[in-house]
């Protein structure tokens, strides 16, 4: 399957510096000084590695700095980069963005991921019917509200409303723990999302399934 795709196009950010100097001042002071600069992401959990990468490489480009990653929640983020204690924000759609300037890194579909033991394991892609009396393995929906409703609407929309178990503790470890041996749970995550694990399958999922959308985002310069 292809990862994630990554917009080749995302937003040349430079001129990012001019629009928000009193945010990026300390950087600029350190490299006059002659230490390397230091800008922070803040960085959603679950962000697949090649998301993270572009958005690294996106955050650096023309200014040598270093990226201190802080996981915070989509929900939180806006408030802190709005608040100056984050530069960047690394965060998944829909989400509240006054007051900030977002643009697209990667727009993934969401497929089912199983145990290899699962009853629908040997299915090479699943559609909505398939899932009648399956779980689903959630997250808790304060992290990023905007996208868990919208993720469960577009569910109901293709006839699944499935009782949901919240995974509150984080990491990929737990994560598959809860997935093995479970005949009636499957979760949902884009390709990439999965790292590779020899007891986890994914399946594609549809018809229309619904996606995951990651933005990197600044604060908006006045007059936006």
């Amino acid at each position: 399957m292809p990862p994630a795709r990554i917009a080749a196009d995302a937003w040349a950010v430079p001129g990012w510096a001019r629009v928000h100097p009193f945010r990026y001042r300390r950087p600029v002071r350190a490299a006059a000084r002659g230490a390397q600069p230091t800008v922070t992401l803040g960085v959603c959990r679950g962000v697949p590695q090649p998301v993270l990468s572009r958005a690294e490489e996106l955050v650096t480009r023309g200014r040598g700095a270093r990226v201190v990653c802080r996981q915070v929640d989509s929900e939180r983020q806006a408030a802190a980069l709005c608040a100056g204690t984050l530069a960047f924000g690394l965060l998944r759609t829909p989400t509240d963005a006054t007051g900030l300037s977002p643009r697209v890194l990667s727009d993934e579909p969401l497929g089912a991921v199983l145990h290899r033991g699962h009853p629908l394991a040997s299915r090479a892609r699943l559609t909505w019917p398939e899932l009648t009396g399956q779980r689903l393995l959630w997250f808790p929906d304060a992290r990023a509200p905007g996208y868990a409703a919208a993720v469960l609407a577009s569910l109901r929309a293709h006839g699944w409303q499935p009782e949901t178990l919240a995974e509150d503790d984080g990491g990929h470890t737990l994560f598959r723990h809860r997935l093995l041996g479970r005949h009636d749970l499957i979760a949902l995550r884009p390709h990439s999302g999965l790292p590779p694990d020899p007891d986890l399958l994914w399946r594609p999922l549809g018809p229309e399934p619904p996606h995951e959308r990651l933005v990197l985002a600044v604060p908006a310069a006045r007059g936006e």
